[in-house]
């Protein structure tokens, strides 16, 4: 699980980084690609249980479809066709967070993973370093502002482990409990 997680991405950037000329394949990239995707995936449905299977919208659709797709109208979710929905114990309050937290996991994953690729390289004709960037300035600009969003979305990262943690190691009535108090003194305000 978590294992392959990181030994797909190791194994992602170790062949960028030992033949530079595969970045540009497809199947390279593509490998790339799932990689990551399985890295978001892991993030959201193992290490926060964020999103968990709505049982009542699959048997809604099953049970409810004409065919024709005429019932879109009557569902009160956007995402009418998503089999998913947000946990329901939460400890923040909106969920408009969670929906912002998945956006920059995403996003910021794939930078994360352009950080494991080195822009330098050896080359087996010359035998020299070879910088597949061409202005050192940019290359720090952008290494620099990589590495402070790697930093940004592990804190992110951690901050919804622990809280998914705590929720799975409370009972239920204590972390609902608390997550119905802040609703309340957040409406009384």
């Amino acid at each position: 699980g978590s294992a392959f997680k990181y030994m797909l991405a190791a194994e992602v950037a170790i062949f960028g980084m030992f033949d530079p000329s595969l970045k540009k394949h497809p199947v390279w990239i593509l490998c790339f690609f799932v990689a990551t995707l399985y890295q978001v995936w892991w993030d959201v449905f193992m290490d926060w249980g964020l999103l968990k299977w709505n049982e009542d919208e699959v048997m809604y659709q099953y049970y409810h479809s004409n065919g024709n797709g005429s019932d879109r109208r009557r569902r009160r979710s956007f995402f009418w066709w998503w089999p998913y929905k947000l946990r329901s114990r939460r400890a923040y309050p909106h969920r408009w967070i969670y929906y912002t937290i998945f956006i920059l996991n995403f996003c910021l994953r794939f930078v994360g993973m352009l950080t494991l690729l080195p822009p330098v390289y050896l080359s087996r004709r010359t035998g020299l370093i070879v910088n597949t960037w061409y202005d050192p300035d940019f290359q720090l600009f952008v290494g620099s502002l990589a590495a402070i969003s790697e930093i940004f979305r592990r804190t992110i990262w951690a901050l919804l482990r622990l809280e998914w943690e705590v929720i799975k190691t409370s009972p239920s009535s204590l972390v609902s409990s608390k997550a119905k108090n802040k609703i309340d003194m957040t409406k009384g305000e």
